[in-house]
């Protein structure tokens, strides 16, 4: 492999980044910090990049693609060199394998928003494939593990059931009090004491409300407020029931 010499005679990775999204900014930001690397090239179709112009013999080429964007890419690409590394959690190894022999999975368990300030050293980030993307994963984080193609889908389906629906209820619950009149933020408080209990104790122990209570009268009046809400009484109701099996 080719390395790129910093002052002081020290050797660093170099990296070509593909992404300009959520997560490949994070990734372009956290790079240009991390000791024994170098970004040289970060790559955005958007801006009117072409693929052919990537440079061919870099370290690591780091795909922060959406799922459904990187067989296309992996096809268009040009011959290189180095290392290839995904960072999706529900695409398997063996599928970028089909494009280039030497290949990784690098998957960051968190979620990632534009402008908002991350500690990196603090995410869960799971791994599969090259020597080279352990190796990078521990650069990044203190919190790195294995994990095969399986059990990365798994660990992606249950953070969508965690992050992304849990993330969709307060959108939810924020239009239902805007239509009636109330500051949406003012949920904020309760939001950040459920989850501060998630620090100490399993979720099923911190359930409260009036379902975990099987207190009907409760819901009964919840689902009369509903009435010609009809999606949101469905998921008010398949939610209760939810919790009332669990």
């Amino acid at each position: 492999m080719s390395y790129h010499t910093l002052t002081g005679g020290v050797s660093a990775r170099t990296v070509v980044l593909l992404g300009m999204g959520n997560v490949g900014s994070h990734l372009a930001r956290v790079l240009r910090q991390t000791e024994g690397y170098r970004l040289v090239y970060h790559y955005g179709r958007s801006l009117g990049m072409r693929l052919e112009d990537i440079p061919r013999h870099a370290d690591l080429y780091i795909y922060a693609l959406s799922d459904s964007a990187l067989p296309e890419v992996w096809a268009m690409m040009p011959e290189t060199s180095g290392v290839w590394v995904h960072t999706a959690g529900s695409v398997s190894l063996e599928a970028m394998q089909a494009y280039h022999v030497d290949c990784g999975v690098l998957y960051p368990l968190q979620t990632f928003t534009k402008g908002r300030a991350l500690d990196w050293s603090e995410v869960p980030i799971y791994y599969e494939g090259h020597e080279e993307v352990r190796r990078l994963a521990e650069a990044l984080s203190r919190r790195v593990y294995p994990a095969d193609s399986e059990g990365r889908a798994k660990l992606h389906l249950a953070a969508v059931l965690a992050c992304n629906y849990s993330n969709h209820l307060v959108a939810l619950a924020e239009g239902y009090l805007a239509r009636e009149g109330f500051e949406p933020k003012t949920l904020l408080p309760l939001i950040r004491e459920t989850m501060s209990k998630l620090e100490t104790m399993p979720a099923r122990r911190a359930q409260t409300g009036p379902a975990v209570r099987r207190d009907e009268a409760t819901l009964e009046r919840h689902r009369a407020l509903l009435e010609g809400q009809e999606e949101l009484l469905r998921i008010y109701n398949v939610l209760a029931e939810s919790i009332q099996r669990d």
